[in-house]
């Protein structure tokens, strides 16, 4: 895991490597999810994403050219390429690439790891159960990489990183300063009568060949050579390869524990590089890509919601609290004011038998029993005050076209009258309205006109009786 500090914690442990007699079976199970949470409980210093080491389990890796550079050609084709040039299938293997140059023709050089997919599917659901979700999966020989990341000042142009331990030899090359390709040498041991570790013969011969093809694959020539861990003296590595042997500690890259943290330690705490947030260099193999690809942005919200969840608790608490109030304070007022309504009612209508807060609904069944009453007196007509108003307006109409003289300053209407007011230029102009209304007598029954004033200037008053429909 990344720390924010440049210190990691000091308690680390390694995940076990797979023996040969495991191979067969699942390396991860209940005992493994169970030390990959104590693992995390260990990390104390706050940390935003992870990067886990794993064992090499029957890891191959190899370079291809490729006329093209992008992921989605790549994942396209890859699986292709590969089996051309492999003799067994890669069907069991889970395959990924990284583009680690591009040459002058315009073809890809593209590094391919592979493992098989149910080991990487085992320590991915291991992991998931575990609540640990790393953003890179890798081996020994990316965190070897890290190195030419960490001081590419002081790294060899064309120079090799090997890491020797409990038989097995992690490789990594870079060609004029860029990682290139790695390898992984599994091999015995040969021990002398004491029993002390001798160097194993084996592993020195296959590095010593991988080397050499890498040289003639890219037409350069590996001078330097830094070994990091004490399997192996430089003395004895440089005597057996041929080449400038030099002794690299992997804490002067990286703070890891204290001194006697064991080398693979230091190796986990450089492939921290690979998991900074600005920039971060691209990772030799990362076995969390493609269908075990991590999703950062669910990651982001799971950890933000983490984060907040505190914060979200004492928010939804407050939200509780707030509703709980104005619950409370709307029921009191409607207590308050059905309180007050029964009080105004009872001062009112103190005959009224009701209860105690019942006094609305026994008011409105008076009112259901007065409106019943009211239907059975029935009215005088069927027409409405709005009806009656239309047909006046009518009849006013037609008075406008006849008589424009005539002016109506004020009507009013009830349900058993209109009465109308205004004035006119003179008698003849007060007839003539007079008139227009007796023709509707189906709406006035009877029409008292009253006029008065000069010629020019003659005022009237009309009241119609309306007639029962």
């Amino acid at each position: 895991a990344q720390s924010d500090s440049d210190d990691m914690p000091e308690d680390e442990e390694e995940l076990p490597e797979e023996t040969s007699s495991a191979k067969s079976q699942n390396p991860l199970g209940a005992q493994l999810t169970k030390l990959i949470k104590e693992l995390v409980a260990k990390v104390q210093a706050p940390w935003v994403s992870s990067v886990l080491i794993i064992p090499s389990c029957d890891y191959l890796s190899l370079n291809v050219p490729l006329p093209f550079g992008d992921e989605k050609s790549i994942n396209r084709v890859i699986d292709l390429e590969v089996q051309d040039l492999i003799p067994f299938s890669v069907d069991e293997f889970h395959v990924n690439h990284c583009v680690v140059s591009e040459g002058s023709k315009g073809e890809h050089d593209v590094h391919v790891g592979m493992m098989p997919r149910s080991y990487v599917s085992s320590i991915v659901r291991s992991c998931s159960v575990a609540g640990f979700e790393p953003n890179i999966i890798s081996t020994n020989t990316s965190a070897l990489a890290a190195m030419y990341h960490l001081a590419p000042d002081y790294m060899a142009k064309n120079s090799a990183v090997v890491y020797i331990d409990s038989g097995k030899c992690y490789i990594c090359l870079a060609i004029d300063g860029r990682v290139k390709t790695d390898r992984i040498i599994f091999g015995g041991t040969i021990k002398n009568a004491e029993g002390a570790g001798l160097e194993t013969v084996q592993l020195v011969r296959d590095l010593k060949l991988s080397i050499t093809s890498v040289e003639k694959r890219y037409g350069v020539t590996i001078a330097k050579v830094y070994v990091v861990g004490a399997e192996m003296s430089p003395q004895q590595l440089q005597q057996s390869l041929g080449r400038s042997v030099e002794q690299l500690n992997a804490e002067e890259f990286i703070k890891v524990g204290n001194a006697q943290t064991h080398a693979h330690s230091h190796l986990v705490g450089l492939s921290a590089v690979f998991a900074r947030d600005i920039e971060p260099p691209a990772v030799l193999s990362n076995f969390r890509s493609r269908e075990f690809s991590y999703n950062p942005y669910m990651q982001q919200i799971l950890s933000f919601g983490k984060q907040m969840s505190p914060y979200l608790m004492v928010l939804f608490g407050l939200i509780v609290l707030y509703f709980i109030t104005i619950f409370g304070v709307r029921a009191y007022r409607i207590s308050a004011l059905e309180s007050a309504i029964s009080e105004e009612i009872r001062k009112v209508a103190p005959q009224l038998n009701a209860q105690v807060g019942e006094e609305l609904v026994a008011l409105s069944g008076e009112n259901a029993t007065l409106d019943k009453e009211l239907i059975q007196l029935g009215s005088r007509g069927k027409l409405s005050p709005l009806d009656f108003f239309l047909e006046l307006s009518k009849d006013l109409g037609r008075v406008r076209k006849r008589a424009p003289e005539v002016e109506i300053s004020k009507v009013r209407i009830t349900a058993t009258a209109i009465t109308l007011e205004g004035q006119a230029t003179d008698y003849r102009s007060v007839n003539l309205l007079n008139k227009i209304l007796e023709e509707n007598k189906k709406i006035y029954c009877k029409i008292d006109s009253t006029t008065s004033g000069p010629s020019g200037n003659t005022k009237f008053k009309i009241d119609l009786t309306l007639c029962e429909l």
